[in-house]
């Protein structure tokens, strides 16, 4: 079900042509959808959740410089400090790496545009961020 919401989001993206064109800059998390991921979760593996994901990356920022050096305010578990970034603007994939090694991957985000607003989702997840650029 995941993978299919991923791939329908990409589809529209695709024949909309609705990728960002450029996400260098910081973006901040505006709102968090985690519907799609949350439909199996006990009471108590959401309140984990909570804790160790979603409150951490409320109002968190991703940074994508122009050197391709990522930074994320928010607090995930092991994410290492020393990460790089690489953008497909064609698909709108953002991979994030290790030190940038490319068998380090760390984190895969699909990014989109809809109605003036970027969100960005996280291929692990299928957590959805709202997303606005900070000026």
């Amino acid at each position: 079900m995941k993978n299919s919401i991923i791939m329908f989001l990409l589809f529209v993206g695709l024949l909309n042509g609705n990728f960002p064109k450029d996400i260098t800059g910081k973006w901040i998390v505006e709102n968090i959808d985690i519907s799609k991921f949350n439909t199996k979760m006990t009471p108590q593996q959401m309140n984990i959740m909570n804790k160790a994901f979603i409150k951490p990356l409320t109002n968190a920022v991703f940074e994508f410089e122009a050197n391709h050096q990522f930074r994320m305010s928010a607090h995930l578990g092991n994410m290492p400090k020393d990460t790089n970034w690489e953008y497909d603007q064609t698909n709108g994939l953002i991979k994030i790496r290790q030190n940038n090694d490319p068998k380090s991957l760390i984190m895969e985000i699909n990014a989109f545009e809809e109605n003036g607003s970027v969100s960005f989702i996280l291929a692990e997840t299928n957590v959805i961020l709202k997303m606005h650029k900070r000026q």
